[in-house]
């Protein structure tokens, strides 16, 4: 992640905060710290709708294989 398209619209106390945020966060760390949420919410989600949904390896709720119902397709993206 790059912050160098800020430069256009410089507000430096931003662009520090931004910095040390994305310096500060390891590689996978997110992804180990939503890890139980996004099991949990995928498991009631599989459960309300009937079907098999597995959890995805990055910061996605998750990924269905075969065509939902029709009255799901808000939860499409």
């Amino acid at each position: 992640m790059t912050l160098a398209p800020n430069k256009w619209f410089k507000n430096i106390n931003s662009l520090l905060i931004a910095n040390k945020l994305l310096t500060s966060i390891k590689p996978g760390q997110l992804y180990e710290k939503y890890k139980p949420y996004q099991d949990k919410a995928i498991h009631t989600l599989s459960q309300q709708i009937g079907t098999d949904i597995s959890a995805s390896n990055i910061l996605l709720l998750g990924v269905h294989k075969g065509v939902l119902p029709k009255k799901y397709d808000t939860y499409n993206r």
